[in-house]
């Protein structure tokens, strides 16, 4: 079993968003509503490989489908993911994080890895500062 940790950062208004100390970064991130008195995690994404960073992620949001959005407000947290064997983080376990993530909050605006949750390899994620919308602070999955 492959264990990890996602350190979450504070939240960032997506208005305010710039380049800083994680925005360079890779792992998982989620997208926050806020409007109208309620407040929801709506999006679970991730960034892999090393031509994209959270801040250009976040930049094809903001222009894909956020900005059409003028009744909420919206913020996002990134997840930095650590192993806990101090092993290099694959893209490949970026994504099945990004999987077990989506598969166990079901967030409205993700599309794919809703209805299964396939893996690479068995999962233990420890999240840290993961915030009032992720439920749960260790999640373990296996492969089928």
């Amino acid at each position: 079993m492959v264990s990890i940790v996602i350190n979450w950062t504070d939240e960032f208004d997506f208005d305010g968003l710039k380049k800083d100390r994680y925005s360079t970064e890779r792992g998982v991130y989620q997208i926050i509503e806020r409007g109208f008195g309620r407040q929801k995690l709506i999006y679970i994404g991730l960034v892999k490989g090393v031509t994209r960073s959270f801040y250009m992620r976040m930049n094809e949001h903001r222009k894909d489908w956020i900005n059409g959005y003028y009744y909420y407000r919206y913020y996002v947290k990134f997840g930095i993911i650590s192993r806990l064997d101090r092993r290099s983080v694959t893209d490949e376990l970026i994504e099945d994080a990004e999987s077990v993530l989506i598969f166990e909050h079901q967030p409205p605006q993700n599309t794919s890895k809703i209805r299964i949750c396939r893996l690479a390899a068995d999962l233990s994620i420890v999240n840290e500062n993961r915030g009032p919308f992720l439920t749960d602070r260790q999640l373990q999955y296996a492969t089928l």
